[in-house]
């Protein structure tokens, strides 16, 4: 039984470009495993900088809810590593992983816009770069589909992002 969302996947990916050759599906594979690792530790280091604001300052809104993000991201990004490091991942891993990076960075700009600093939401370089490093993480994969699917979608939620901050009027006061 094969999901209709997941055929649609697959000529999504057919057209984007051809299938990966399998040297590259191994490299991948350890790609997959090196960005586990690397989503934990540098989530780990991020940690520092909400927390030293919360020490500072313990109502600091914004910095409890980067806390939270990162929180959920050292926990999927453990379980990650568990699923990259069978012999036989999952195929879906490098996209659901990806998806699932961009999506926390969107879900985090949309809770700072929420939660009354719409400024910070919209013009915060360190939140936005986190789109960045996600992109260019893909390409440890060796598969240029992800980095194209990947970098489409970070711009598709960025945009919403900003167009849902420009129909509230949050924008204009950013």
């Amino acid at each position: 039984m094969t999901f209709p969302s997941l055929g649609l996947l697959k000529s999504l990916f057919r057209l984007i470009g051809p299938p990966v050759e399998a040297a590259l599906t191994d490299a991948g594979q350890e790609g997959e495993r090196v960005i586990g690792r690397a989503r934990v530790g540098l989530s780990l280091l991020f940690m520092l900088g909400p927390i030293g604001t919360l020490i500072r300052h313990p109502s600091e809104t914004p910095a409890l809810m980067a806390l939270g993000a990162v929180s959920v991201v050292v926990v999927t990004g453990m379980m990650t590593i568990r699923l990259a490091e069978r012999q036989f991942p999952p195929p879906w891993l490098g996209l659901a992983t990806s998806a699932f990076d961009v999506t926390v960075v969107s879900v985090l700009h949309i809770m700072i816009f929420l939660s009354g600093f719409a400024d910070m939401a919209l013009s915060s370089r360190v939140t936005f770069s986190l789109y960045l490093f996600i992109i260019v993480g893909t390409g440890l994969r060796f598969d240029g589909r992800l980095c194209v699917i990947t970098g489409l979608l970070a711009a598709v939620q960025w945009l919403g992002v900003v167009t849902w901050a420009r129909l509230t009027g949050a924008a204009s006061a950013a």
